[in-house]
């Protein structure tokens, strides 16, 4: 249950485009696409998943996107 509550702190800790980033890469969305979408880089994506990794605790893509279905940031519908 600890493991739980500093896991939703770290998610409450990431700013919304850090949050926005989590879930379209959980949504499975490529970094030219969320560049697109968001009018930013390909390259400023990859940076804001490393970082999200980081902040996060997890070590690879698929441990980030366990890690946003588990806290709610997407759902598998």
């Amino acid at each position: 249950m600890k493991s739980q509550t500093i896991e939703r702190s770290r998610l409450e800790a990431l700013s919304s485009r850090e949050r926005e980033i989590l879930r379209l890469v959980a949504e499975g969305k490529t970094s030219r696409e969320i560049a697109e979408r968001l009018s930013i880089s390909p390259k400023t994506v990859d940076t804001y998943r490393s970082r999200l990794m980081r902040k996060l605790g997890v070590e690879n893509l698929v441990a980030l996107v366990k890690f946003a279905i588990r806290h709610g940031v997407i759902t598998l519908e």
